[in-house]
């Protein structure tokens, strides 16, 4: 399930990050993560967990790949 998510996270990547910008789409992946991680915690059972889960590999799937292009054009 974690997988999926990630690769949601990459693909919605692709698609929003054109569009958004590079700031506010790691802004954004970073609140995915988070709500992902708020669900996961307070889960009550296991479908929300991996409701969680799958919110949580989405945003640290798409903000590690949004990381490295920041990071590439603010240093060069």
């Amino acid at each position: 399930l974690m997988y999926i998510g990630a690769v949601a996270g990459f693909l919605a990547l692709l698609i929003i990050g054109d569009h958004l910008g590079r700031k506010s789409l790691m802004g954004l992946t970073l609140l995915s993560f988070a709500i992902g991680m708020l669900i996961t915690i307070f889960c009550f059972n296991i479908t929300m967990a991996g409701i969680g889960l799958c919110l949580c590999a989405a945003g640290s799937g798409a903000a590690y790949n949004v990381a490295f292009m920041f990071l590439s054009e603010t240093i060069s």
